[in-house]
């Protein structure tokens, strides 16, 4: 692509000058595969849908510290990237209520920064209240008009003691602890965290210090491994620190352990009678966040015609596939229906797909999906509560996920998503 190409900002941000973006797309000729635009006297081939028509360029009221940010993250991003490919923009609603749904979220920062300089519609960024409470990010978060979330990852806290489950199969909702103080730690709707991602799981009630009741129980094969991993106990109360173990991180748990809970040094190998023990794992605890103002700030602004942003993975990452979408996105569309069902609320899927994102000068490709429509019996549903909510809720995360799927590029590099999209623009 010719260099006098890559700096026009042909998806229409208003922000920009109006005329050359008029003048760009009057020169469209839709009913050809590909468009021949003039660009300072150079010839640039390129495909019509990529150039919004003139009546989707400005549709609110120019903000002017938002315009000017956006205009700053625009000459950033193109000295950073060689080339940011945006693909169906037109399927952003000009007007309305619209909930942005962008996945999979790569990089906390340089993904809104896309979306906020080239989407044609300002968008008010979900973003993590850790993040936005930062000097430097969250000026420029505040001034994109963006909305702080307390994240549950961000307030995990480790707790003293270790937790067991002493009957898996009778009482598997039943947790035991030793060196525990439950009942100063935790609350209902607190959850448990295992170590290493093993699962987590919501406290529904404190019974003492040392035992506690759960909504759920844990069922991955690592969890309960841990929650029921047993060690050998002489009759003199130390610990045998079984050979597997030896030199681990579970071993050195055993060890403070029996340090903390025995009366007796332990005597590894010894010939003395022993019996086995449930020794347990070490936890964490997130403490429950009531995200009912949030919700209300979201569904408002939803209600006056705004437009919301929210990366529903809800944090960042570099893997491949997608990580399980949280209810927050689903919650905050329907919400925002049943509260004015006057105003039909478009869900807006945003496939992100970079081409090595941490090399200089590096390529990425934008995709806005079809949108999203809620109908009455979904709004319905919503209102009802308990098992009907939950099922709409979970349908409507389904249909999130599929559409972001349809739209993210699992090409290898982008030359083969090139030719791919070509072969596909020709047959299809």
């Amino acid at each position: 692509m010719p260099s006098s190409f890559k700096n026009l900002e042909y998806e229409a941000k208003p922000l920009l000058s109006k005329n050359i973006l008029n003048q760009a797309a009057s020169v469209v000729d839709k009913t050809a595969f590909e468009t021949r635009i003039a660009v300072e006297g150079v010839p640039v081939e390129y495909t019509s849908s990529d150039i919004i028509p003139p009546e989707i360029h400005v549709s609110e009221e120019s903000t002017l510290i938002y315009d000017l940010f956006a205009y700053l993250f625009t000459v950033v991003l193109n000295v950073f990237f060689r080339e940011i490919r945006f693909r169906g923009l037109q399927n952003v609603p000009k007007d309305g209520p619209v909930l942005v749904v962008a996945a999979p979220h790569a990089n906390q920062f340089i993904d809104p920064l896309i979306l906020w300089a080239r989407l044609p519609r300002r968008v008010s960024f979900i973003a993590a209240k850790k993040t936005m409470d930062k000097r430097g990010v969250g000026f420029f978060a505040r001034s994109m008009n963006s909305i702080p979330v307390q994240r549950p990852q961000d307030m995990i806290q480790k707790c003293d003691g270790l937790i067991r489950l002493l009957n898996p199969s009778n009482a598997p909702l039943i947790i035991n602890g030793r060196g525990t103080s439950f009942l100063k730690d935790f609350c209902p709707k607190d959850s448990i965290v295992l170590p290493g991602g093993a699962g987590s799981s919501e406290v529904a009630e404190v019974i003492t210090d040392t035992e506690l009741r759960l909504t759920h129980p844990f069922t991955s094969p690592s969890a309960l491994s841990l929650l029921t991993r047993q060690v050998a106990v002489t009759n003199s109360g130390s610990f045998e620190e079984p050979d597997a173990l030896k030199g681990t991180w579970a071993g050195a748990l055993q060890r403070s352990y029996s340090t903390l809970f025995s009366t007796s040094a332990p005597n590894y190998g010894s010939t003395e009678s022993r019996s086995t023990s449930v020794v347990g794992t070490s936890f964490q605890k997130v403490p429950f966040i009531d995200q009912s103002e949030l919700m209300h700030t979201v569904m408002d602004r939803l209600c006056e015609g705004g437009v919301i942003g929210v990366f529903p993975e809800g944090g960042s990452h570099d893997r491949p596939e997608f990580l399980p979408l949280k209810a927050g996105a689903a919650l905050m569309s329907l919400g925002a229906m049943a509260m004015n069902p006057e105003k039909p609320i478009k869900i807006v899927p945003v496939g992100l797909s970079y081409f090595n994102p941490h090399r200089f000068r590096s390529r990425a490709v934008i995709e806005c999906g079809e949108p999203i429509e809620i109908d009455s019996l979904q709004v319905r549903m919503y209102q009802q509560g308990g098992d009907a909510k939950k099922l709409v809720v979970a349908d409507m995360l389904e249909r999130i996920k599929t559409a972001l799927k349809a739209i993210t590029v699992t090409a290898p590099d982008y030359d083969t998503l090139t030719v791919a999209s070509n072969f596909f623009l020709l047959i299809f």
